[in-house]
């Protein structure tokens, strides 16, 4: 077991387990999930232990494992968690810069600030001034 540990070979880290498991050699199994923990995959190990009802055997291996995946998700739901934050303070401090290089924008249902528009005596047409300039007199004529 130790041999088939050192030399990091999946295969036969799985073979010599599913040998324990034909020669019911059950304590050796259980050991060799042990000692060769990294090597093996758990749905090799669920697999056996299904098949040949070893759930006593594999018990301690398969709560490792998951407990491992769930570290490992918490991690990366960490991850996922401090990147949504991160996109939303920066899009918070955009909308901040742009509010605050425009001025105030107006909101739904308010009124703006400034118009774009001339007051209505000023406008051509409306009021105060022709629609179109005097034809005579302009442009030398």
């Amino acid at each position: 077991m130790e041999t088939t540990a050192e030399s990091r070979d999946q295969e036969l880290a799985e073979s010599l387990l599913r040998f324990f498991v034909e020669e019911k050699r059950y304590e050796c199994f259980a050991a060799c999930l042990y000692v060769c923990y990294e090597l093996i995959r758990p749905d090799v190990v669920m697999e056996l232990t299904w098949r040949h009802q070893l759930t006593n055997y594999a018990m301690p291996y398969q709560i490792q494992t998951l407990r491992e995946y769930d570290v490992k998700m918490g991690q990366i739901y960490a991850k996922f968690a401090a990147h949504d934050k991160e996109k939303e303070d920066k899009e918070k401090e955009d909308k901040e810069k742009a509010q605050s290089d425009v001025g105030v924008a107006p909101s739904f249902g308010q009124q703006p600030m400034l118009s774009l528009m001339p007051p209505p005596g000023m406008m051509p047409g409306l009021g105060g001034y022709p629609a179109y300039p005097p034809t005579a007199g302009f442009f030398g004529s």
